[in-house]
Order: structure tokens, then sequence, then C-alpha cells
């Protein structure tokens, strides 16, 4: 093998050793992640519930997609 062999190799052999720790580190930091998100996620709700009525919000139910309510002008001509 070459120079450039050797690299390659010494590159790979030390993701391969380097992956156990990485794994670790994953695998201790994802309760604490998963903790801060649903901290966050509560903090979020307790916080946010007293300005909820104040802000207009998406509301399917008004979307209207199938047509919705008829215009004045549309009754007068149903009634004709």
């Amino acid at each position: 093998m070459g120079k450039n062999g050797d690299k390659g190799f010494n590159k790979t052999f030390g993701w391969m050793v380097a992956a156990p720790f990485i794994g670790l580190a994953f695998v201790i930091a994802l309760p604490f992640a998963f903790l801060a998100v649903i901290g966050m996620s509560a903090l979020h709700n307790i916080v946010g519930a007293p300005h909820r009525g104040l802000f207009f919000g998406w509301r399917p139910m008004k979307a209207y997609l199938t047509g919705g309510k008829k215009g004045k002008g549309e009754k007068k001509e149903e009634g004709q």
C-alpha cells in the first residue's frame, strides 16, 4: 500500500473506533433532549394560555371549501 491507502485506512479505522463513543453520547443526551422538549411544550401551554383568546387562530370549519354561504344577490335570484 502507498501513502494514500494508509491514510484512507487510518481514517476509516478512526471512525470505527469513535463510533461506540458517539453512540454513547447520543444515548446519554437523548433523554435530556426529550425532557427539554416536553418542558418547553408545557411551559408554552402554561404561559400561552392567557393570550390564546386574544388572537385569531386557524379555524378549519370556517374555510368554506364547498362554497360556503351565498351572497345577497344570489338569494334574490332564487326568490324570483
